[in-house]
Formats: C-alpha cells, structure tokens, sequence
C-alpha cells in the first residue's frame, strides 16, 4: 500500500510517501539526521535546517530567516546609529588633534593618506604618540562598520519592498507587512 522513491539531492534527500492515495513529502537532511515536512536548507555553522533561510550572520552568531529578517534589518540600521553618534561624539577629540596628524603644509591627498585605514593602523603600531593616530583608526572603523550596515540594511529592506526577497507572490507593501508585523515601520522607532 505505501509506495517510497527517494530522489537525492547534495545533503537534502527527498521521500515521497503514498498512503491510501495521497502523497506526502519528508525531506531527510543528512547532516542533521532528521525529517523535515518543508524543503530546507542546512547550515553548517548552526548546525541545523532552516525552512526560508537568507544568510548566516557572523556578528549576530545566528541564521537570519524570514522570521527575524525585519530584526535584522534594524539591527543594521541601530548600528548605523550607534556609529554616527560615535562619530559626534569623537568629532570633537579628532578636531583639536588633528595638528598632530596633519601638517599644515600638507594637500588634499596627503590628509586623505592619513586617515586611511591601513596607513593609519601602521601608524599607530609605530607610533610613540598613539592617542591621535588611535583617534584616526576608530574613525575609520566606524565609518567603515556605517557604510556597510547602512547600504546592506537599505538593501534588504530594498529587496523586501520591491518583491525581490519573496518568500510568496504577495506584494511588496504585504511582504513588509509580514516581516516588520502589523506595525510595519513604525517599528524602527518603537522596536519591541
């Protein structure tokens, strides 16, 4: 009465279960050694399947799925934040060293050499006066951390609004809808 084919694919391997004549499908994940009802795909950091899964996240130590894509994406926007206003705030410490970094003969390029990160890294590694030089290389590293999680938030939220992050063929306004939830971006100022 049951009637099982099995059809392989690299680590997910798909069962077809017949059974008084309706079919059912289990997905076996051979990493995991389980069954899953939906096709999946398996993350070799966490360890586990994922039903709708986008990426691994270094930072967060987590897979970002479609349930947490609208917390993700204002992680990243919360720490474009959190580098901006790092930024005004060691503006002003920058501001009164920054004859120590700078010369006052110097031109556009050379000041722009200063503050580059591997310059001003190697700087500060040789440097008995590390104060200033460490002021440059926190700069540069935020404003390096705010460039990327700004463009790569903004595109994600991009991808959700114009239909190209489509978990379904709903549209884009319900699509936000469905990962921000019923609140929608009003969560970006009232997160929880």
């Amino acid at each position: 009465l049951c009637d099982v084919t099995t059809q392989s694919k690299l680590e997910l391997s798909v069962t077809q279960l017949t059974a008084h004549n309706t079919a059912y499908k289990f997905w076996h994940c051979e990493r995991c050694e389980s069954y899953m009802c939906k096709p999946t795909q398996h993350c070799i950091f966490c360890r586990k399947c994922f039903h709708f899964k986008d990426h691994h996240c270094f930072f967060l130590g987590a897979c970002v799925l479609r349930q947490n894509m609208g917390n993700f994406i204002l992680f990243c926007f919360y720490t474009s934040l959190t580098c901006l206003y790092s930024l005004c705030v060691i503006a002003p410490y920058m501001y009164e060293n920054i004859n120590h970094i700078v010369k006052s003969d110097a031109d556009y390029f050379n000041i722009f050499l200063n503050f580059c990160f591997p310059i001003a890294l190697a700087r500060l590694l040789h440097s008995r006066d590390g104060s200033s030089i460490l002021l440059v290389t926190i700069f540069d590293m935020l404003i390096t951390i705010l460039c990327i999680c700004l463009v790569y938030g903004i595109w994600k939220l991009h991808s959700c609004l114009t239909g190209k992050q489509r978990y379904a063929n709903i549209t884009g306004k319900q699509n936000l809808r469905e990962i921000f939830g019923s609140y929608g971006l009003s969560n970006i100022i009232f997160p929880y």
